[in-house]
């Protein structure tokens, strides 16, 4: 049997042992109230609070779902001379998915973005006709009084390419008024527009030169000397190297940008005409019209790394944006071939219809 002291002893320690839990709860609810608080005003503020190691998991699923969304599949245009036609390829299958007729022979063309339109140059009745992608109709039409070979835009302006004058002629489209007349050397070949140097290029053959305009003063601001004739012109991506091709002697003529005494020549095969890229800077594509074959060249080892047989008198030539693929215009065929650059052999060639003459990328 206890005592009376020892059984109050008991319930002292009892009620004390009580009070201490009962402390102990407060505090621990307290902690509970307080942590719950932070994280609602965490999420007032739009921040959401996310273990550190699903972040980047949460990262990547919120990437995905615009992209995938806001995909858009490539459309090769190929321009037709003879047919009078824009041929619409679908670069995910290789099939054709529309024609569209056009009222004249398309000789050459230029795709300007910005306003989604494709200016088309005509010979037989010296004229630009504009193409507006949106409706896929010609909603203008440019008369000029010189045959025209080629053209691209620069700052709103056209810069028309006119062979028989030894001249580009300056037209603004909104208005249709001539802004200037450039004077360059005899036969005149080629003319392209480098966006990032914001200068028009023209090659010429007499004397052999490559001729360069300045689209902010509309005036020629050099003229560059060259030791063999001159035809089509490229920048690579970089924009550190001239590529021109010189159908006479048959050679890809590389000029630093920077050290232009410095030129340098890879051969290719008979008559090369356009060049490509692909988006990596890594290979440099010639078509050869003479031989019909196009050149994969290496721009780190400059040298041709392989020749690919494709149709008749391949001209134009265009790169997939992701690189992988290459599609050819065979003018002189009614096909455009297909080329995969990885395993750098032809795919398959598409008929297309007669003398396909220009081709695009566009994404849409």
């Amino acid at each position: 049997m206890r005592s009376k002291k020892q059984r109050s002893q008991i319930l002292l320690t009892g009620a004390f042992i009580g009070i201490l839990l009962i402390l102990l709860g407060a505090v621990y609810i307290t902690v509970v109230v307080w942590s719950s608080e932070k994280v609602i005003d965490a999420n007032d503020r739009d921040q959401i609070i996310i273990p550190e190691e699903n972040q980047q998991e949460q990262k990547n699923e919120d990437l995905q779902q615009p992209q995938q969304s806001m995909q858009k599949k490539e459309l090769v245009y190929v321009f037709l001379e003879a047919s009078k036609e824009i041929i619409i390829i679908n670069a995910e299958h290789d099939r054709i998915q529309e024609r569209i007729q056009l009222p004249e022979e398309p000789v050459a063309a230029f795709f300007h973005a910005v306003d989604s339109k494709i200016y088309i140059a005509h010979t037989k009745t010296y004229a630009i006709s504009v193409f507006d992608l949106r409706t896929k109709k010609v909603v203008q039409k440019i008369e000029l009084q010189s045959r025209p070979s080629n053209l691209v835009m620069a700052k709103g302006l056209l810069y028309i390419l006119l062979p028989d004058k030894h001249q580009v002629l300056v037209i603004d489209p909104a208005t249709e008024g001539i802004e200037k007349e450039i004077n360059v050397n005899k036969e005149p070949q080629q003319i392209f527009f480098a966006e990032k140097s914001n200068k028009i290029f023209v090659t010429s053959r007499r004397p052999e030169s490559l001729t360069m305009i300045n689209p902010d003063i509309l005036a020629i601001v050099d003229v560059m000397n060259l030791d063999n004739p001159p035809f089509g012109i490229n920048i690579n991506p970089t924009e550190r190297y001239y590529y021109i091709t010189d159908d006479v002697d048959n050679q890809l003529i590389i000029i630093p940008i920077k050290a232009v005494k410095q030129e340098r020549m890879i051969p290719t095969e008979v008559k090369p005409h356009s060049i490509a890229f692909t988006p990596n800077d890594r290979i440099i594509l010639v078509t050869n019209e003479g031989s019909n074959t196009i050149s994969i060249i290496s721009s780190l080892q400059e040298k041709v790394l392989k020749n690919i047989e494709v149709g008749i008198a391949p001209t134009d030539i265009v790169v997939t944006n992701d690189g992988k693929k290459v599609y050819v215009a065979n003018h002189k065929d009614r096909t455009v071939s297909v080329i995969d650059i990885e395993k750098m052999k032809k795919i398959k060639d598409i008929t297309v219809g007669e003398n396909p003459v220009k081709l695009f990328i566009i994404s849409q």
